[in-house]
């Protein structure tokens, strides 16, 4: 017996010293790999978005597209609830709120993992960027941005599809700048007649604005009307 805990102490830093090495190296073979198919494309992106799905990167950085069993939405109809506290600093004007004129900068912003750990595990990857930057030449792809003083300070993307908003990444560099830059987002697609507001998960940011979850079937019998709706966010 001793002489097999000896064997596979022998053994354990070699493994470990071949992981170290596999890791890394895995990451990018996995990126060049999607980089070079049809999934890495504005239409793969749109007909998973359309079907319901979202994307979701593992530690390995493999992608794959997913349909939770509850799906998270904030409500942009007549329940709409935006903070009081948020209200307040809506009101107070501390931030210019901007449309679009800023996409790739709020799309770098939000794939920074600024004091994570793991940097490369970003569902962000330069593959993903790259299909955004193209959805939003496309007009699907719309950045929501919070200035002060000239500066980009908050925003967030997320991809509109007929009376579907789906949101998909969020960043703030001064307090406040996020919150105020969501609930003008809010504003906007309520008066643009969109349907659906999609956050994937329920977070510490949205549950004040009312976020709640559905199951997978209910969320696709309101996929399919907002889907069928005819708005825009311009």
């Amino acid at each position: 017996m001793s002489g097999l805990v000896t064997l596979k102490g022998l053994l354990r830093p070699a493994r470990d010293r071949s992981a170290a090495v596999v890791r890394p190296m895995a990451r990018p073979a996995l990126s060049m790999v999607r980089r070079h198919t049809r999934y890495s494309t504005p239409e793969y992106f749109l007909q998973q978005y359309r079907a319901g799905r979202f994307l979701y990167v593992n530690r390995w950085g493999g992608s794959q597209w997913i349909a939770p069993r509850q799906r998270a939405l904030v409500p942009i109809d007549e329940r709409m609830h935006i903070p009081r506290s948020v209200a307040r600093l809506v009101r107070r004007g501390d931030f210019d709120i901007r449309y679009d004129t800023a996409f790739a900068a709020v799309l770098r912003q939000c794939a920074s993992v600024h004091d994570r750990e793991n940097a490369d595990d970003s569902w962000l990857t330069p593959d993903a960027q790259e299909v955004y930057l193209r959805l939003h030449e496309l007009g699907f792809a719309h950045s929501t941005e919070a200035w002060r003083d000239g500066r980009l300070v908050g925003g967030e993307f997320g991809l509109g599809i007929n009376g579907l908003y789906a949101a998909d990444s969020t960043f703030y560099l001064e307090p406040n700048a996020g919150k105020v830059a969501f609930a003008h987002l809010l504003d906007r697609l309520r008066s643009r007649g969109f349907l659906l507001y999609d956050t994937r998960v329920t977070s510490g940011a949205t549950r004040p604005f009312g976020a709640y979850t559905v199951s997978r079937d209910d969320y696709q019998v309101l996929l399919q009307e907002a889907l069928s709706a005819d708005v825009a966010f311009h």
